[in-house]
């Protein structure tokens, strides 16, 4: 793969939990990235993206103002770095809309204490359901939950989300693991649940949040722009043209999702 950008785009995901739950923020960047692909003899370029996770905190029993806070202090420190707007992609599920205008308050007030210094916040605040349609309303996105993990499935499968050497890495896995596909019997009904209720998916969901907002609203404007000309097609046809990685290959592992298999219960609606 051969990066076309120097500074990614941004992304924070955020699941919120309630104050006996685990709360995760993740720092993700996604990088615009063209690689040549070889199937039946032939070959084309893509351009895609590419997901290096960065960053994992993770919190309990920790008040909802100062969860806030660490939310405004990651994404702005992530924005100043990378000279961005940040894509701040939030799990609303539980404790409802009124976190969006909590958010976007301390976001607003840190910015007007900046002295034109801000930071640009692109929102994105996200509901999953057990449905089978993407909605959209007052700035809301309303997607089945199974999207989310499908998204954020294929890129790993497709080798684009790597994830830096730290210490929530093997907890990110862990949960990768145990994140498995229920299907009811009767209804055919399918869902992606813990395999365990003890189990728990606050770091992988947000993951797959800020996977899912750029695989469907930010993939297409980057392969809009960053169009293959015919002078990279030739190269591909005559040589292995972007084949190597060579950036940070010992801080970031690519990581590959291998779930538990998928279950079947006997009877009720899920």
């Amino acid at each position: 793969m051969r990066k076309l950008a120097s500074q990614p785009f941004p992304y924070v995901g955020v699941d919120l939990g309630q104050r006996q739950d685990y709360t995760a923020i993740t720092v993700i960047d996604a990088y615009p990235v063209r690689r040549v692909l070889r199937r039946g003899g032939g070959k084309r370029i893509q351009t895609t993206l590419l997901y290096q996770v960065r960053r994992i905190d993770r919190y309990r029993e920790v008040p909802f103002p100062d969860i806030v806070e660490r939310i405004v202090d990651i994404t702005m420190s992530r924005g100043e770095a990378t000279g961005k707007d940040v894509n701040l992609c939030v799990d609303v599920v539980g404790m409802g809309m009124p976190v969006r205008d909590y958010i976007l308050k301390s976001f607003k007030d840190r910015n007007d204490a900046a002295d034109g210094k801000g930071v640009g916040l692109i929102p994105g605040w996200i509901y999953t359901t057990s449905g089978g349609n993407v909605t959209e309303a007052n700035g809301q996105v309303n997607t089945p939950r199974k999207l989310l993990v499908s998204s954020t499935d294929l890129a790993m499968q497709d080798g684009r989300v790597e994830v830096a050497r730290m210490r929530q890495r093997d907890d990110l896995y862990s949960e990768m693991r145990t994140l498995t596909l229920k299907q009811n019997a009767q209804t055919g009904h399918e869902t992606y649940e813990h395999y365990r209720e003890s189990d728990k998916d606050d770091i992988i969901t947000s993951v797959m949040l800020c996977v899912f907002a750029a695989e469907h609203y930010r993939l297409p404007g980057v392969e809009h722009y960053y169009r293959v000309t015919d002078e990279e097609r030739e190269q591909a046809e005559a040589a292995r043209a972007f084949d190597s990685y060579e950036t940070e290959p010992a801080a970031y592992t690519a990581i590959t999702h291998s779930p538990v298999p998928p279950r079947v219960e006997s009877g009720g609606a899920s």
